[in-house]
C-alpha cells in the first residue's frame, strides 16, 4: 500500500511476489464463502453474504439431492397429471373417480410449489429460523397427498390419516427462537418489556394475571401449544384401535362411540392452544413485528384447525342425515371421502399462501429480517440443519 502525492493510496504489488501471482491471490474465492470451510462468514462482518441473486450457493450433497428431487417431482407431477386425465376420459361415467381426479389436479399443483420452497431455503440457509419455515411448508406436501392419497384407497384411509394428525406443527416454536436463541435470551426479552403480569384477553379477563417474569408466562403458554400436538396424536392411535373394534362411529356422534369424544376433547383442546399463541402474540407483538406473526399465524391455522372444524360440520351433517350413502360407498365413506376432497383443493391454496408467509427472501438482503440476522450474527449454515 503506498500513498501518492495527492494522498491517495493505491494497492502495489509486493516486489517479492509476481504480479500475476497477487492477482490470483486477489480473485481467488474464498472457499468460507463457497461453503467449504467453517460456518461461513458472520453477517454482522459481511452484510453482502446475505442471499441476493447473485450470492453463492453452499454446495453439499443434500442440496444436490434437493435439485434432482425437485427435478423429479415436477416430472412425476406432469406424468401423473396425464395418467389422470386419461383415467378420467377412461371412467368417466364414475362420480367417485372424477372427484379423485379433480383432487388430484389440486394436488399436483400444491406440491411442487411447497417443494419448491422448501428448496429454495437450503440452497439459501443462513439462520435457524428457516428450519422451522422448512417444518411449516412440509404441511401442505403431507395433507394433500395423505388426504388425495386416502380419498382413493378408501379401505386403507385410518392409516394414511394417523400419519398426518401425527405430524408436529412448529409455529409457536418458530416466534420463541425468533426472540431469544434459548429460552434464558427468550426471557430477558420479555423481562425488557417492562411489565410484570401479562393481560389476560376474553374469556380468561377475570383470572389471575400470569406473570412475565419468572418463566411462567413462557411455560404456561409452551405447554398449552403443545399439548395440542400429544391430545392430537393421542387419539389418532386411539382412532386406529376403535377403527379395528368398530367403535369409532363416524357420523353418528353417540355416547359410546368414539368420535364424540374425539370431538369434545380435541374442540377444548384445540381451543386452549389458540388462547395461548394469541396471549404469546398480543404481549410480544412489539418484539416479533419483524416475523410477521399475524399473516403466518393464520396461514398455519387455516391448514390445523380449519381442517378440523370443517371435519366437524361434515360429521354434523351426516348426524343429521344430510349425507346420503350410495351403491359403492357408505355414509361414513362419503363423509370422510368430502373431507379429503376439499384439503385437497384447499392444499392449493396454501401452498400460494405459504409461499409469500414463508418465503426465503424473508433472509435475503434488505428483507424483513435484515435487522435480526446482524444483531444475531447469522451466518450461512449447511442445509442439513433445515432438515
Amino acid at each position: 500500500m503506498e500513498e501518492t502525492s495527492t494522498g491517495t493510496r493505491v494497492l502495489r504489488p509486493s516486489p517479492e511476489v509476481p504480479e500475476e501471482q497477487m492477482v490470483q491471490k486477489l480473485t481467488a474465492p474464498d472457499p468460507e464463502l463457497d461453503g467449504g470451510g467453517g460456518g461461513g462468514p458472520s453477517v454482522a462482518d459481511e452484510g453482502d453474504d446475505l442471499l441476493d441473486g447473485e450470492s453463492q450457493h453452499p454446495s453439499s450433497n443434500i442440496l444436490l439431492l434437493s435439485r434432482v428431487g425437485l427435478v423429479c417431482t415436477y416430472a412425476c407431477v406432469f406424468g401423473t397429471g396425464g395418467w389422470i386425465l386419461y383415467y378420467l376420459m377412461q371412467q368417466h361415467s364414475e362420480r367417485h373417480v372424477f372427484a379423485w381426479a379433480v383432487a388430484g389436479i389440486f394436488v399436483c399443483l400444491a406440491v411442487p410449489l411447497s417443494l419448491h420452497d422448501i428448496h429454495m431455503h437450503l440452497l439459501h440457509y443462513v439462520s435457524p429460523l428457516q428450519k422451522y419455515y422448512v417444518r411449516i411448508l412440509w404441511m401442505v406436501p403431507i395433507y394433500a397427498i395423505e388426504s388425495w392419497l386416502a380419498l382413493r384407497f378408501k379401505d386403507q384411509k385410518i392409516y394414511l390419516e394417523t400419519a398426518r394428525e401425527a405430524y408436529e406443527y412448529s409455529f409457536y416454536k418458530l416466534m420463541l427462537t425468533f426472540i431469544g436463541r434459548d429460552e434464558a435470551e427468550a426471557q430477558r426479552t420479555i423481562d425488557s418489556l417492562g411489565r410484570s403480569h401479562a393481560h389476560m384477553m376474553f374469556p380468561l379477563c377475570k383470572v389471575e394475571p400470569w406473570r412475565l417474569q419468572g418463566g411462567q408466562f413462557l411455560r404456561v403458554t409452551g405447554l398449552g401449544v403443545f399439548q395440542y400436538v400429544w391430545v392430537r396424536t393421542f387419539f389418532a392411535v386411539v382412532g386406529l384401535v376403535a377403527e379395528w373394534t368398530g367403535n369409532m362411529g363416524e357420523g353418528k356422534l353417540q355416547w359410546d362411540k368414539l368420535e364424540l369424544w374425539e370431538l369434545i376433547i380435541v374442540n377444548a383442546s384445540q381451543s386452549w392452544a389458540l388462547y395461548c399463541l394469541v396471549m404469546f402474540y398480543h404481549e410480544l407483538v412489539v418484539p416479533l413485528a419483524d416475523i410477521r406473526p399475524f399473516f403466518k399465524f393464520v396461514s398455519i391455522k387455516c391448514v390445523i384447525f380449519l381442517s378440523f372444524w370443517q371435519g366437524a360440520f361434515i360429521s354434523l351433517a351426516a348426524h343429521f342425515d344430510l349425507v346420503q350413502e350410495t351403491e359403492m360407498y357408505t355414509e361414513e365413506d362419503i363423509e370422510k371421502g368430502l373431507q379429503d376432497f376439499l384439503i385437497c383443493v384447499e392444499m392449493a391454496l396454501a401452498a400460494m399462501i405459504h409461499r409469500s408467509a414463508f418465503s426465503h427472501r424473508d433472509f435475503a438482503r434488505g428483507g424483513p429480517l435484515m435487522t435480526h440476522l446482524r444483531a444475531v450474527g447469522a451466518q450461512r449454515r449447511s442445509a442439513k440443519v433445515a432438515m
